[in-house]
């Protein structure tokens, strides 16, 4: 499994409000790679920087990344897949045996509308892998609304 700068964050002094998160965030993807299968949507994809490491380490036979059309553009050579709204995603019912998001839910101000769509798109038999933070005061620092609460 190739490192990247996201999912290998150096634990230093000015990289801790980071590091556990997404140290144990990539930890969670690689302990349930058993189960990533078939047609995988990435909402809320960023730079997709689990996509080699699923790719390479499952059954993963498509792996689509999904993302806001305002989201932050963090890479320019790295674009999502697919691009939407935030009301309606663009695919058909039940076209997606794996879904995952991370570190999304917690921007969506109705975030039932996001799982509501997950839960179209997705077959019915279908896995949805998902993280939350927990304790998590302040990330992507400038751009975290909740610092504004």
């Amino acid at each position: 499994m190739s490192p990247n700068n996201f999912t290998h964050v150096a634990f230093t002094a000015g990289s801790l409000d980071r590091y556990l998160i997404r140290t144990s965030i990539f930890e969670a993807i690689k302990s349930s790679l058993i189960n990533f299968k078939g047609n995988l949507l990435h909402v809320g994809c960023g730079k997709m920087p689990y996509k080699n490491v699923i790719l390479k380490n499952s059954s993963v036979e498509k792996y689509i990344g999904l993302d806001i059309e305002s989201a932050i553009q963090y890479d320019a050579k790295v674009k999502p897949d697919f691009t939407w709204d935030g009301i309606k995603m663009s695919f058909d019912d039940a076209s997606f045996d794996f879904t995952f998001a991370t570190v999304v839910l917690e921007y969506c101000p109705e975030p039932e509308i996001i799982l509501n769509e997950i839960y179209r798109v997705m077959k019915h038999d279908g896995c949805f892998f998902f993280t939350v933070p927990f304790l998590w005061n302040l990330h992507e620092v400038p751009h975290d609304d909740t610092e504004k609460s």
